[in-house]
């Protein structure tokens, strides 16, 4: 198969499980599908292009392990944590403006003080779909590491006769010449 094939399919594949996890996880919230049709395109040419350079740089192409396509798993990798920046991003501003936010003291009905924070708003300042698809994508990655590799492992090398298979070792040293 030609490398820019095989990218091409790596890509689909990585942005596919994104998409998947973007619609799947959680309540439904309205779709803008201008906003997901741009994410899903930008995705999928970061993606394209990193994995022609891992195929170009760093694997050969359909050697190793899941039949060649073990160096998919780096591009779910990158794409997971680039999806989960927006939580990142959302965390170091909330803790930036924690001690500039005046909060005001409210009495409720039972007359207890109530603190009530003017910087809330900002809770839907990243948007949840990336984050749904990060959180597939480490789901699958995790699937992948903890459970189908020990399964790959085993299969390959605990029922194979011909793994097992060494060559006759001597017992004694070779002579040497004194």
């Amino acid at each position: 198969m030609n490398i820019f094939l095989i990218a091409l399919i790596g890509a689909l594949l990585v942005v596919a499980i994104m998409l998947i996890g973007r619609f799947t996880l959680g309540r439904h919230i309205p779709v803008e599908w201008p906003k997901i049709a741009r994410w899903a395109g930008i995705m999928f040419v970061l993606n394209y292009l990193f994995a022609l350079l891992i195929l170009y740089f760093a694997q050969p192409a359909l050697t190793g392990p899941y039949g060649g396509w073990q160096w998919a798993l780096w591009l779910l990798f990158v794409t997971t944590l680039i999806s989960l920046s927006s939580i990142f991003r959302v965390a170091a501003h909330r803790i930036n403006t924690a001690g500039q936010q005046p909060t005001t003291i409210r009495r409720n009905a039972a007359n207890r003080p109530h603190v009530v924070d003017a910087g809330a708003t900002d809770a839907a300042d990243h948007n949840r779909g990336k984050v749904r698809a990060g959180i597939v994508g480490v789901g699958v990655l995790i699937l992948m590491l903890l459970i189908v590799n020990p399964i790959w492992a085993i299969s390959t090398t605990w029922f194979d006769e011909l793994a097992f298979t060494l060559p006759p070792l001597r017992l004694g040293l070779p002579p040497t010449r004194s």
